[in-house]
């Protein structure tokens, strides 16, 4: 996780270890600067499993001016939180809806964020770093 201060682009905060997979682990200096101005922050962090943002990323979010998900084959996910309050499971059970219906985990994902932003939860979008 790198934490980039959204007003100077200076990276203030780094996290490159974790105790468990798919966990983040905040260090001193990642809790220090949120402490100070959480909006004023943006966080960055990877997803190797390919993975869109999951729920736990979008409510670890609603701290953040906004995030960013780099994908290892190349995807970009950023995106905001609006002052719509919903929960992780709330998330995770539409991509489970969307997987029930024949999409895969990936296209589950996508579809579960386009439906979020619809309901006026977040603002999201993709990029393919490869395609430009």
């Amino acid at each position: 996780l790198y934490l980039i201060n959204a007003l100077s682009g200076v990276v203030e905060g780094a996290s490159t270890h974790a105790d468990r997979p798919w966990e983040t682990k905040y260090t001193k200096e990642i809790l220090d600067a949120l402490r100070r101005d959480p909006q004023n922050y943006i966080s960055m962090h990877n997803h190797s499993n390919n993975l869109p943002p999951t729920g736990s990323d979008l409510v670890s979010g609603r701290k953040y001016k906004a995030w960013i998900v780099v994908c290892h084959n190349g995807k970009l996910y950023a995106y905001q939180t609006s002052k719509k309050v919903f929960s992780r499971e709330l998330f995770n059970l539409t991509i489970e809806k969307y997987k029930n219906t024949g999409y895969n985990d990936i296209e589950a994902g996508e579809m579960a964020l386009k439906q979020f932003e619809d309901d006026g939860f977040i603002k999201w979008r993709k990029w393919d770093i490869w395609k430009f």
